[in-house]
This record gives C-alpha cells, sequence and structure tokens, in this order.
C-alpha cells in the first residue's frame, strides 16, 4: 500500500520545512504540529509542497542518468530532493534529499535544519550534543551518521562545521 499522502500546510506563510531522517517535517506555526513528508511519497504532492514552503520558488527538475533518478534542485537553499525515475509522473516517488554547502543563502527563507537546529554549519560539538553519531573518515572526507542522517564534516574537531547533510537515497560520488 503507497504511503500516505502528506495534507498540505493550511497557512503556508505559518509552516516551517525542517529536515528528518525519514523524509522532510512541516511544522505548523504556533501550535507546532508536525506532518512528515516520507520518503516513499509521490513526487508531484512532495514538489508542490516544497515548492509553496521555499515561497513558490520553483525548482530545477533534471534526470541523473548515471543514478537513475530525477533531482529537484532549489539553488537559493541548495536543497535537492531525489526520486525515483519514472516516465509517469504520478509513479515517481520521494527516496532521499541532500543539502550541499556551496549553495548561496537565501536570506528570506529560513535556514533549513533538523527540529533539533542541525543543519549545514552547524558544529560536530552541536551534532554529538543532539544525536548519537557515528564519524570515521571515508572516501568522502569525515563523514558522519547519527538519526537517520548522513554528512560530512570540515574535520573530525568539535568546531568543524558540517558542509553537506543528506537521507534517505541520494547519489554520492565516493
Amino acid at each position: 500500500m503507497p504511503a500516505a499522502t502528506p495534507a498540505a500546510p493550511a497557512a503556508d506563510s505559518g509552516a516551517v520545512l525542517a529536515l528528518d531522517g525519514e523524509g522532510l517535517r512541516v511544522f505548523l506555526q504556533p501550535s507546532g504540529a508536525a506532518r512528515l513528508i516520507a520518503f516513499g511519497d509521490a513526487r508531484s504532492v512532495v514538489v508542490a509542497t516544497v515548492t509553496r514552503l521555499r515561497g513558490g520558488i520553483q525548482p530545477e527538475i533534471a534526470e541523473n542518468l548515471e543514478c537513475r533518478a530525477t533531482v529537484a534542485t532549489w539553488p537559493t537553499s541548495g536543497l535537492q530532493l531525489w526520486f525515483t525515475s519514472d516516465s509517469a509522473d504520478s509513479a515517481a516517488r520521494f527516496i532521499g534529499w541532500s543539502l550541499g554547502g556551496r549553495a548561496p543563502t537565501d536570506s528570506t527563507m529560513p535556514k533549513l535544519t533538523t527540529p533539533s537546529g542541525i543543519g549545514l554549519g552547524s558544529t560536530r560539538a552541536a551534532l554529538d550534543s543532539v544525536y548519537v553519531a557515528r564519524v570515521a573518515r571515508s572516501s568522502l572526507g569525515v563523514e558522519f551518521s547519527a538519526g537517520g542522517l548522513a554528512g560530512i564534516l570540515a574535520t573530525a574537531r568539535p568546531d568543524a562545521p558540517i558542509q553537506n547533510l543528506w537521507a534517505g537515497q541520494v547519489c554520492l560520488a565516493r
């Protein structure tokens, strides 16, 4: 049975998008009620919801043939959503998200973080204060995994910032 489709926030101006190890979360303000945009949800619904929450900015959508996936990118935030590659949009499913460190910052939109405040630029010490993180050197650099999230730190030091962050199924060159 397909995953339930998340309801669109009633008042987008009072909704905040957050990163999550199970997909993305929408927090309604001021109540704090949360709705999960889960891995497995339909691409059309996910893209429409995130577009509304990112101020109506349309993503760039491209096929990544090497990874057999479709990627929706919001260049002003660096957010990339990964979907199964399917010619029928209704059949394509949300499989992962990634956030890169070189993206321009859109100061008009809230910074994308987890509900506990972890995002690009957060330090390893901040990460360790809210998650039990496993950190190891890999072909990508100093890689961590914590609470369904994964990413790259600048170094292994406590003051090292997070440079890349992702969850779910994404395509990385190792």
